[in-house]
């Protein structure tokens, strides 16, 4: 006798865990002695379903960053009118946004081209009295 059965009762079939639950690995729990002087000796915790449901890092991807999130900054513009293109939207939406789309779009390029003119004016970015974070300030100080 067959079963038929749809790609939605298939896809449940492959389940670990319940729909709006993700599985959370196994580990392995080092023992301890305790303030009172008793010991907690080691635990393997077995693979557990937890609720949430966290994408898998394979399919995990850029969120949506809307559709020019760098302003009109591309890689064949010459380097001061990319530098200008950045000035005016970080005067828009401020440096620290800026800074964090250009690095995630500089992350998922594979051109090597515009990743290397992205990593230079994020650089730059960076060096600009306008677009000073305070880590940048604290990390300049130590060094």
């Amino acid at each position: 006798m067959r079963v038929k059965m749809g790609a939605s009762e298939l896809v449940e079939l492959g389940r670990k865990c319940n729909a709006g639950q993700t599985v959370r690995k196994g580990y392995r729990r080092h023992g301890y002695t305790k303030k009172d002087g008793t010991y907690v000796p080691t635990k393997v915790v077995p693979p557990a379903c937890v609720p949430g449901s966290k994408a898998p890092p394979s399919k995990r991807w850029l969120p949506d960053l809307g559709p020019t999130p760098i302003g009109k900054w591309s890689k064949h513009m010459p380097e001061g009118a990319r530098h200008e293109a950045l000035r005016k939207k970080v005067e828009q939406v401020g440096c620290y946004q800026v800074r964090k789309d250009l690095n995630a779009l500089r992350n998922v390029t594979r051109d090597s081209e515009t990743k290397g003119k992205m990593t230079a004016d994020f650089n730059w970015l960076k060096s600009q009295g306008f677009c000073q974070l305070k880590s940048d300030r604290r990390k300049r100080n130590e060094g």
